[in-house]
């Protein structure tokens, strides 16, 4: 997962509770499962990743009481790819399966192991349905964990706000559905996939993005990368788009658009929604 803008509203008094949409960016040649339930355990909801070496990790989630989380790496001049740090790829589905809140998975399990660079968002519905706990973990972020407040935010490969151009572009194109959104939940979704995830505008050059990135990535990559949506390069792009809502009915909406420039069969799109089921009282 590289962008991710989303909104929170503790308060629960607003049309919509949670609104999230995210885009993974990633090679195309990696397998790469669409969202489902997952068949040894259903009660979670998600895309795997089925490259060997971190077959059945997610980026993305949700289980059916309501608790979510996404994650996002961290852009470095340095890849750690075959370093012996773990793998981030269990971490999100590792907290959809666990009782621990999100501050406390946070501290048993984060910040007790040497994960590869990683962003993490976890949440959960509290108090029948009528509150939301979420917190913010960076591991190259000294002000994490965070307990994220009523707000709109934007996630990329970088620290929690990070005003990287396109981050900042995205996450006024975010912000400009959602106040401008008063229809049904379905069209809102529909905006968020076309306005938001699907923007190309260029917003190169970026010297935070340079600066961050070091001389890991050629200059004519850095001319895609920098757009909310990652697309032209024959290998690598966006490959999955999510929009996660929970409306004030605590009804859940999971949307996921698969894109494979180069996928001979049509790529597929998946539409998932339920009821939240109620949390015990914390």
């Amino acid at each position: 997962m590289c962008i991710v803008f989303f909104q929170i509203n503790h308060s629960c008094i607003a049309k919509h509770k949670l609104i999230i949409a995210a885009n993974r960016d990633e090679k195309f040649n990696r397998p790469t499962q669409p969202a489902g339930f997952l068949v040894d355990n259903p009660n979670i909801l998600c895309g795997l990743d089925l490259q060997p070496d971190v077959k059945g990790g997610t980026w993305f989630g949700v289980n059916k009481q309501g608790k979510f989380a996404f994650l996002t790496n961290y852009l470095t001049p340095i890849d750690d790819a075959h370093t012996n740090k773990v793998s981030r790829g269990f971490i999100v589905q590792n907290f959809l399966e666990n009782e621990m809140n999100p501050h406390q998975y946070i501290a048993n399990t984060l910040m007790s192991r040497e994960h590869r660079p990683h962003h993490f968002v976890g949440g959960q519905f509290t108090n029948d349905c009528q509150n939301m706990d979420v917190s913010y973990f960076g591991s190259h972020d000294s002000s994490s964990p965070l307990k994220l407040a009523d707000g709109i935010y934007s996630l990329a490969c970088s620290t929690l706000g990070t005003k990287w151009r396109k981050v900042d572009h995205g996450s006024n194109k975010f912000r400009n559905v959602i106040l401008n959104s008063n229809s049904s939940t379905e069209d809102l979704m529909d905006n968020l996939f076309t306005d938001v995830l699907s923007d190309k505008t260029p917003l190169y050059p970026d010297e935070l993005v340079k600066k961050q990135s070091g001389s890991y990535l050629p200059e004519d990559f850095l001319k895609l990368y920098c757009s909310v949506m990652v697309s032209g390069h024959t290998e690598y792009g966006t490959r999955m788009q999510t929009v996660l809502i929970v409306d004030d009915n605590n009804q859940l909406y999971f949307a996921e658009k698969t894109i494979n420039p180069n996928a001979v069969e049509p790529n597929p799109s998946s539409y998932f929604t339920f009821p939240i089921e109620k949390r015990a009282k914390l």
